[in-house]
């Protein structure tokens, strides 16, 4: 007797012919009922591989039988089941924040089928499968026959690198400009965007102006939108102009020929005061032996900055 069965198609079906009471068997396998087209003398026979359902012929002869007849042939058929197309898959790449991507299979989505990435774990029934670390992955399908589809191939990337820590220039506000400027020095590059609050990533130069007093997280965008970690940077307050000095004037007295001048306020440690708008040695706010004359007298601050005289 012969014995078909089940395969999946673009497969190759073993048949094999067993026998009782025959003498030295001798197995046939033909194409057709007239037993015209021969394929193969065995008990074993590999058919091609098939795409449709296939039916073979097979006779026995023997020494203790007469020779067959299309009349002896017995059918074989090999019944050739579906095989699932091969699956179009998405992939949901890593990003910043998430290390894995997510692979979906969004077609065939026919009932009963599963799903593999590695073409031996058939478990998942959704097509969904999240976590994938980065490599290159296997799609394929199996149906409800068992039968499993071509692979489809896909590739999930490394999670995009984010920026270094920016280096940093500050100016800060002087006595003439209120405020300060913070300058990013790297990294610089293309496509790079830069922040001062985390929020507002407008910035393309890394250069900000105008900055008043106070503590800015700075921070680095890349083209991949992956953020850097912030350096801080402190921008120091508007250094305070003294006010006008106040002065005691010491008029030249008989038989004296020159005066004093005498800065009462502001006084203390760090200013420097000066007749000539020019030149601020002193430190006591004390001049002598002044000559007669009009003199300017201002105040300068450990800042540099100069009141009005």
């Amino acid at each position: 007797i012969g014995i078909g069965g089940s395969i999946c198609a673009n497969s190759r079906a073993a048949l094999r012919a067993t026998s009782t009471n025959i003498v030295e068997p001798i197995y046939k396998w033909y194409a057709d009922a007239q037993l015209v087209n021969l394929l193969h003398i065995g008990a074993n026979y590999t058919t091609p591989a098939l795409e449709f359902t296939t039916t073979y012929y097979l006779v026995v002869s023997g020494t203790n039988i007469p020779a067959p007849t299309p009349a002896d042939a017995k059918q074989v058929t090999v019944s050739v089941l579906a095989v699932p197309t091969a699956p179009v898959a998405t992939v949901a790449q890593p990003t910043c924040e998430i290390p894995t991507g997510t692979i979906t299979v969004s077609s065939p989505m026919t009932p009963g089928n599963t799903y593999s990435l590695d073409g031996a774990t058939y478990l998942n029934n959704t097509g969904v499968f999240t976590g994938i670390i980065p490599g290159t992955y296997a799609v394929s399908v199996k149906n409800v026959n068992g039968c499993i589809s071509a692979n489809t191939v896909v590739v999930v990337n490394p999670k995009p690198e984010g920026p270094a820590a920016p280096s940093l220039n500050i100016v800060h506000p002087t006595c003439d400009l209120g405020t300060g400027t913070i300058t990013v020095s790297s990294p610089k590059n293309p496509g790079n965007t830069y922040s001062i609050d985390g929020v507002d990533y407008s910035n393309t130069t890394g250069v900000f102006t105008q900055v008043v007093a106070g503590t800015y997280n700075v921070t680095v965008k890349n083209t991949s939108g992956c953020i850097s970690s912030a350096t801080v940077a402190v921008v120091n307050p508007h250094p305070l102009t003294p006010q006008i000095p106040t002065v005691e004037v010491t008029n030249p007295l008989c038989p004296n020929k020159t005066g004093s001048i005498k800065i009462t306020a502001p006084v203390g440690n760090g200013f420097t005061y000066s007749i000539d708008g020019s030149t601020y040695l002193n430190i006591t706010g004390v001049f002598t032996s002044i000559a007669p004359g009009a003199y300017s007298v201002s105040v300068k601050n450990a800042s540099g900055c100069v009141s009005p005289s």
